[in-house]
Order: structure tokens, then sequence, then C-alpha cells
């Protein structure tokens, strides 16, 4: 009897002391940034356009979904796959087919859009440039609520979790930026509470571990 009980603790704690494997942070750095092109122009940037003698197309325009951009006289250009670096000839010619040798001059500050739900104290939609830091985003958020569970946060895209649990915070402490971990406009940070589950997990454990001492008990009254 006092072997099988030996065994049967040998059992549990070797379940509880299993060690918890994540993958190394850069390869899911690597994961949420996979299909993606830092350098490209992204929807939600703003273009500030510059033709010479020309008042219509002097003027700033936000990249929309495509991406592309809609400019006066020309219509809609389209950016996909277009590097920020490649934008001033990309427009360039764009804009050439409706007006001889135009003098074209561009920069671009690129910006996101990004959600933030669960528990923090104002969550919602937010805007900032895509080399803000990740914690930048939270506190813009009115920070952590009472019950928010730091690591238990999620990175979410579409149904897909971008990065989560203990390397997201690794991330958020090491001042990882929206760019370096892939962020893209419409992807969601949600930060989670510990929640009912924990506890009841927590109470199961202790139900479990009570029942081997129990016994353990008994036999040492005899």
């Amino acid at each position: 009897m006092r072997q099988c009980l030996a065994a049967f603790l040998t059992v549990i704690c070797c379940s509880a002391a299993l060690p918890v494997h994540h993958a190394p942070l850069g390869a899911l750095h690597a994961q949420a940034r996979a299909g993606t092109d830092p350098n490209a122009v992204k929807v939600g940037d703003r273009i500030f356009l510059s033709v010479e003698g020309e008042k219509a197309l002097t003027d700033s325009f936000t990249v929309a979904r495509g991406p592309s951009v809609e400019l006066p006289v020309v219509g809609i250009v389209s950016l996909a796959g277009v590097r920020v670096s490649d934008l001033e000839s990309h427009l360039t010619t764009a804009i050439a087919r409706f007006y001889r040798n135009p003098i074209v001059r561009v920069k671009v500050r690129s910006r996101m859009r990004l959600s933030v739900i669960g528990e923090v104290n104002k969550p919602g939609f937010y805007e900032l440039p895509t080399d803000a830091l990740l914690s930048d985003v939270i506190t813009l958020a009115g920070g952590p609520a009472k019950e928010a569970k730091l690591d238990r946060m999620r990175l979410e895209r579409g149904d897909s979790i971008m990065l989560e649990g203990v390397p997201l915070r690794k991330a958020i402490d090491g001042g990882a930026s929206l760019t370096q971990l892939g962020v893209q406009s419409g992807d969601r940070l949600v930060v989670k509470s510990p929640g009912p589950g924990f506890v009841k997990t927590l109470s199961v454990i202790g139900s479990i571990v009570a029942i081997p001492l129990s016994i353990i008990y008994l036999l040492n009254r005899r």
C-alpha cells in the first residue's frame, strides 16, 4: 500500500515539475513578420505629395486598403508591394500619364491603427507611428487595469494569434517596436485577466494534492 502511494505521489510531483517550453523569441518575431515587408507602404501611412505647379496634387493623402491611394485627376493608384524608397518614382509614373514631365516629391509618415481590448483602462482604437513601442500602445490605452495579467496578453490578426504570453511580455519589457514585431494596421492587442478558469485550476490541483496527504495521515495513524 505504501509503495503504491509513493508511486502515485511521484507521478504527481513529476507532472508538476515538467518544464514549459516556449519557442525562441526571435522565431516568434519571424513568424509574426511572415509575409510582410517592413519597408513596404502600408494601410494608414500618410503620404505628403508635392507636384510642382499642381496645387490639387500638392497635399497629404492617407493610404487606403489595397494598399492604394486616391489622387485628384489620377484616380486610384495601387501601392501593393511598393517600398517606401520606391514610392516617389512609382507615383511619378502614375502622375505622368496625366501630366507632362511632372516634378514629384514624396515624404511618407508611416502610421498604423490598432485596437486594444480587455483589461486596460481605456480600451479602443489607437493610431500610432510604426516605430512606436508596444509599451506605448498600453500606455495610450490607460495602462493595465487592476485585474490585468500581463503574462496572458495576445497579439492577434484576424483569427490568428501572432504572439502571446511570456514571449510577448519579454518583447514589451525589451522595448520592441511595432515594426520589429511585424504589427500591421488592424491587429489587436488583447490584455487578459487570470479568469475563473485559473482559480478553478488551482482548486483542482489543491484537491488532487490533498488526497494522497489524507491517505498518508490515515496510514500513519495505524
